[in-house]
């Protein structure tokens, strides 16, 4: 068994969580929800590029257990489908939630979203922000029947089985200004997302992507295995990469860019234990891992850190998603769902919230929270240790 392996605790995949008290955890999933049905869907990304969090507001709740019928739940969800596709961040999550949600009824829906997704690509493989593609032009948007099936109220009902299998051609690259590796990690949970919905994306598009994701990893010094965010084009990979001048890798995007990794490397039928990118990973993990502190963030944005625990929700999200992944329960000897429960139990507030912070809101901040909490990631197929 290699030492990476170890490392993010294979060994211990299949024994539960220890530690965690599902009563305190129902109870703050509660509050969050009662805060975030009056909340605000604010807009994010600078200058507001994005106009609302409608859809990661709506994946938090339906991770919560907010019925269908629940009206907050229904406005948004409205919303959210008669929306036109404008950026790749929020097709991408609304593609993730409506593949839980219901994968045969809004499996339409779900191809537009491949479809906008792939067609913001760039030559290279990395992802913009997105705009809108003509090949979407004139299509329909998908409005929820007023009156549908009640949902079971105890348990979700299972996956209906996809019978009808439908394929996205990529129409065009290409090459804007703005792209981030944090924004990597929901397209490849959204791709994966659209093909479990029957929504087959090109080979070429998550090979691009993962050989992107590579390639913009450090690959020398003691930042070597990590991954740094980067947001304008003209600071390419110069800014991720070797001994050229650049921020230092943080621990969230490292977690992030791990996590799509092994996504594309499932998707592609690779081997992540067979990955160097991988491995690399996780050896930077190995000496920078840490459950309060999103590492290397103070290195590029210290004036705006007042504190360990400032970015917890914003960290603890890829936390989940690497674990959840990969099936297990122990990230660098480090039990992460447990002590991320923890500590989300401790900081949240009064009315229900996550406190606001530099890189979040209190209303992104709480959706983080329950996505945690909910462990909304679905697993990879299991990781065999031999």
């Amino acid at each position: 068994m290699t030492r990476w392996l170890v490392l993010i605790g294979l060994v211990a995949a299949q024994e539960a969580p220890r530690g965690v008290d599902a009563a305190k955890i129902d109870a703050a999933v509660e509050k969050a929800v009662q805060f975030l049905k009056t909340a605000r869907s604010e807009s994010f990304g600078e200058a507001g590029i994005y106009p609302n969090s409608d859809e990661l507001l709506l994946w938090a709740m339906y991770s919560a257990g907010v019925p269908e019928t629940d009206p907050a739940f229904r406005k948004l969800f409205k919303a959210v489908l008669a929306a036109p596709l404008e950026r790749t961040y929020k097709a991408a999550v609304q593609a993730i939630f409506l593949e839980e949600f219901d994968r045969v009824e809004y499996q339409w829906r779900i191809w537009q979203c491949a479809q906008f997704i792939v067609d913001n690509q760039f030559h290279d493989g990395r992802f913009g922000i997105g705009g809108p593609t003509p090949a979407l032009k004139g299509a329909p948007a998908v409005v929820p029947a007023e009156n549908g099936e009640a949902p079971v109220p105890a348990a979700r009902k299972p996956k209906p089985k996809v019978v009808k299998r439908t394929m996205v051609r990529q129409t065009r690259t290409i090459d804007e200004h703005y792209y981030s590796v944090t924004l990597s990690h929901y397209v490849a949970l959204a791709l994966r997302a659209c093909q479990d919905a029957g929504v087959h994306v090109p080979q070429k598009v998550l090979v691009k992507a993962a050989e992107w994701l590579r390639q913009a990893q450090r690959t020398e010094g003691d930042d070597r295995g990590g991954w740094c965010y980067a947001q304008k084009a003209e600071e390419r990979l110069w800014q991720c990469k070797g001994k050229t001048p650049g921020h230092a890798p943080y621990l969230s995007t490292t977690l992030g860019a791990l996590g799509a990794l092994v996504t594309y490397n499932h998707l592609t039928g690779l081997d992540s234990k067979k990955d160097p990118a991988v491995k690399a990973g996780m050896d930077w993990l190995s000496k920078n891992f840490s459950m309060t502190e999103n590492v290397g963030i103070t290195k590029h944005d210290r004036n705006h850190y007042t504190g360990p625990t400032e970015h917890v929700t914003h960290l603890l999200c890829p936390v989940e998603r690497l674990g959840t992944l990969t099936g297990v329960q122990s990230l660098v000897s480090h039990p992460w769902y447990a002590e991320g429960a923890e500590l989300l139990l401790k900081t949240q507030l009064p009315a229900g919230s996550w406190p606001e912070c530099r890189r979040g809101s209190e209303t992104w901040n709480t959706c983080w929270a329950i996505l945690f909490l909910r462990r909304a990631t679905r697993p990879l197929e299991p990781m065999k240790v031999k």
